[in-house]
């Protein structure tokens, strides 16, 4: 697949086993059938970060704040949430989505969470070392730094973040 601007900026495999691509140039959506065929979902927005949610809606933080796209219904629209939880003058490089639709992300080095049971926005951890990617693993927030170092955290029953001991990546000389 080429882009009109080849600037990826993401790549996500949903449940359906669809592969879904970011880039300066607009969201693309592969269909993972071996052939070249991908479809055009929308073009002339910057999109950074891919994530879906337990009910299968595609949540996307584009250049001008966080979007929803629907597949099933193929709607697309920008989300309240934006200016609600996320601050505008920060800048948000990653996000993800839980399997219970706890909302991670970072903001300027900051993790935070809008846990589902409490739809309030949480200040989970302050990561050092600048914040490459996020992911959700059997529960747990993994967080990785331009440092090498891996912040875990995770939510209990009662949405209250609980701070995991962190994980450093030794680089081996060879």
């Amino acid at each position: 697949m080429q882009t009109s601007n080849h600037w990826i900026n993401d790549i996500y495999q949903d449940r359906d086993g669809f592969m879904w691509v970011s880039a300066r140039s607009g969201l693309y959506r592969y269909h993972g059938d071996g052939s070249a065929d991908y479809e055009v979902i929308s073009e002339g927005k910057m999109f950074y970060d891919i994530s879906q949610d337990a009910d299968g809606v595609m949540w996307l933080m584009s250049s001008e704040g966080l979007v929803s796209y629907d597949p099933a219904t193929c709607r697309m629209m920008d989300v309240s949430m934006t200016s609600e939880i996320l601050s505008a003058e920060n800048w948000v490089n990653c996000f993800e989505i839980s399997d219970n639709n706890d909302f991670w992300w970072n903001e300027n080095g900051s993790i935070y969470v809008r846990s589902a049971i409490t739809k309030e926005k949480v200040l989970a951890g302050v990561c050092e070392g600048g914040v490459c990617d996020l992911h959700i693993k059997n529960g747990i927030v993994h967080v990785l730094t331009e440092k090498g170092t891996i912040y875990r955290f995770s939510l209990d029953s009662t949405g209250i973040v609980i701070e995991l001991p962190p994980l450093r990546i030794h680089e081996h000389e060879v």
